[in-house]
């Protein structure tokens, strides 16, 4: 009944809570005002005697600015800046003991109930509680020195001593809009930590999406290029039959690269993909390809980054030494995936490249907490050639 906008917290609005707690809010609010106005009515019906003189005067002067006191309770009617209610709680306090000690009707105990109760909603309890305090023995005193002093009669002067108490209602309702509060914030942030994930993730996705059109593209791309540079200076030699053959392998890797293309589209709508039947269409032809281990397919996810980075791996064997040895093997452990792919020496390369390949094949790994490794090859029969190493949890 005295719950009020908080005087030191951001208030409480409709828009901000659930409906069911909105709908409830709302209710509180208007009780409030309804509450208020049939103590005013009451209080101007039974308090006598008003008048302008006298002791009616006086009576008539503390009903006004009692009502005024009631008529600041509500935010709704007027809004009281924060650094004005304690002086104004207390100046009403004063007034609600005072009409409290002159009349003996029975609605006039009710205001200083009601400062009571707003003073423990809008003050801190260092303050409320000794204002509650104070007024609940001014209105004891006042009342028996006026009984005995014959000036007006008909309360006991122990009701004085309770008109403080519900402070500690105020007090309560207090804590409650301030959880209600805390809860708002708290979901508020929760909104704005759940946009920022998004976001997150959607920036990631962007790169992902990016390593996948390199990784496609640069795979066929690369390859179409120096099978033509390899068709242009055939022809410059006169050697058509060649020419047409490497032609014919540009036609082909276009053709593997629709196919790649198709296969990386069906890959991100789908939740599996087949790791090994991939691989298997990746090397085959060009390079040989092992694969020992667990029958069990890995995650969709790391499936996908073991083709992506065998894919970068057989571009680079491709583009740096055209014609060498690919040797590809893929262990499929009880904790781990593990990728080699490895070239031997080949004839003239296109030369040294962006680095971008290896930088997404490590980016890939790390994503899903494993690493690559890449360097070249000293000992083995492919000595002089290359290798990358990719090993994922799994």
């Amino acid at each position: 009944m005295i719950a009020v906008a908080m005087s030191d917290a951001p208030a409480t609005t409709a828009a901000d809570l659930p409906e069911g707690r909105r709908r409830l809010w709302r209710g509180e609010r208007w009780t409030q005002l309804v509450v208020s106005a049939l103590i005013l009515a009451a209080a101007w019906i039974n308090i006598r005697p008003l008048g302008l003189t006298g002791l009616a005067g006086l009576t008539t002067l503390l009903l006004v600015l009692n009502t005024a006191g009631v008529l600041l309770r509500h935010p709704t009617v007027v809004r009281i800046p924060d650094r004005w209610q304690s002086g104004l709680l207390t100046a009403w306090t004063v007034v609600a003991v005072a009409l409290l000690a002159v009349s003996s009707a029975s609605i006039a105990p009710a205001f200083a109930y009601l400062v009571a109760g707003s003073a423990g909603y809008r003050l801190p309890a260092r303050i409320s509680v000794p204002l509650a305090s104070g007024s609940s023995i001014a209105s004891a005193l006042a009342v028996l020195l006026l009984d005995h002093a014959g000036v007006v009669s008909g309360w006991p002067w122990y009701l004085g001593f309770t008109v403080g108490l519900p402070v500690f209602l105020g007090i309560a309702n207090r804590s409650r809009d301030r959880a209600v509060e805390s809860a708002l914030a708290a979901a508020a942030a929760d909104r704005r930590a759940a946009r920022a994930e998004a976001r997150e993730a959607a920036l990631a996705e962007r790169a992902r999406i990016s390593r996948d059109i390199h990784d496609v593209l640069a795979h066929t791309l690369s390859g179409v290029g120096m099978q033509l540079e390899l068709a242009d200076l055939l022809l410059e030699q006169g050697d058509v039959e060649r020419a047409r053959a490497a032609v014919g392998t540009a036609h082909s890797l276009v053709r593997e690269g629709t196919t790649e293309a198709g296969r990386a589209v069906r890959a991100l709508r789908s939740d599996a993909l087949p790791l090994r039947e991939t691989l298997a269409a990746l090397f085959d032809g060009t390079s040989d390809l092992t694969v020992t281990g667990s029958a069990r397919e890995p995650a969709t996810e790391v499936a996908q980054t073991v083709v992506r980075i065998a894919q970068e791996a057989l571009t680079n064997a491709r583009r740096h030494a055209p014609g060498g040895l690919v040797r590809a093997r893929l262990v499929l452990g009880d904790g781990a995936v593990q990728l080699w792919v490895e070239n031997g020496p080949g004839g003239a390369g296109s030369g040294a490249g962006s680095g971008m390949g290896l930088v997404g094949m490590r980016e890939r790994a790390g994503l899903l907490g494993g690493r690559v490794d890449a360097g070249p090859l000293t000992v083995g029969p492919l000595s002089g050639g290359w290798s990358v190493h990719a090993e994922l949890p799994g």
